[in-house]
């Protein structure tokens, strides 16, 4: 099987970092609980334009360089690399590609067969290709997520998802296709 999987909070535990950054940086008490809305400009406060600002300050940081794994995202990545084709699939700007690569060969050395940037994550009026896209264009099986705009974007296309349970992704009833998981362990393919 053709696994698409997600980088930040799948991947990588970038929320903390960040949260730590902005904390220090402008003195705050961010914690992941605040972090209801995917968009930052809502946790952080200001305006859209503020929170991509700094959050491009946040990717040319010290912060952003020690991010670490999720907890048993490396034993969890490793079990599936045995049986089944791994692809990342990241909403991170284009401008993060030699980051993130750097980031994976540290942390998933030779784990992933591709590395696919979007560019959903960066500014609105720039290019993007949605997940669904490179999914198809993949033939991944599966994906696994944070995002539940683009879980739904995923499943649109009949792949099915492990959405890994966030504050900002609570629903009362997530669309068929879609299964909630709470830590690494419940991903068994």
């Amino acid at each position: 099987m053709h696994i698409g999987v997600d980088l930040d909070s799948v991947l990588a535990e970038i929320i903390p970092a960040m949260d730590r950054f902005h904390n220090e940086t402008y003195h705050t008490k961010i914690k992941l609980a605040d972090h209801k809305s995917f968009n930052l400009s809502e946790v952080w406060g200001g305006t859209s334009d503020d929170a991509y600002n700094k959050l491009l300050r946040f990717q040319q940081s010290a912060y952003f360089d020690i991010i670490k794994p999720v907890k048993g995202a490396r034993r969890g990545i490793a079990g599936l690399n045995k049986k089944h084709t791994l692809s990342v699939i990241t909403a991170r700007p284009y401008l993060l590609e030699k980051k993130t690569i750097a980031w994976l060969d540290k942390y998933f050395p030779k784990k992933f067969k591709h590395i696919y940037h979007t560019n959903q994550a960066a500014r609105s009026n720039e290019p993007f290709v949605k997940k669904s896209e490179i999914g198809k264009k993949l033939g991944i099986e599966m994906m696994i997520e944070d995002n539940l705009d683009f879980a739904i974007d995923i499943v649109s296309i009949g792949v099915p998802v492990f959405l890994f349970d966030q504050p900002w992704n609570r629903v009362k009833k997530l669309p068929k296709g879609i299964t909630r998981v709470y830590s690494w362990r419940e991903i068994r393919l």
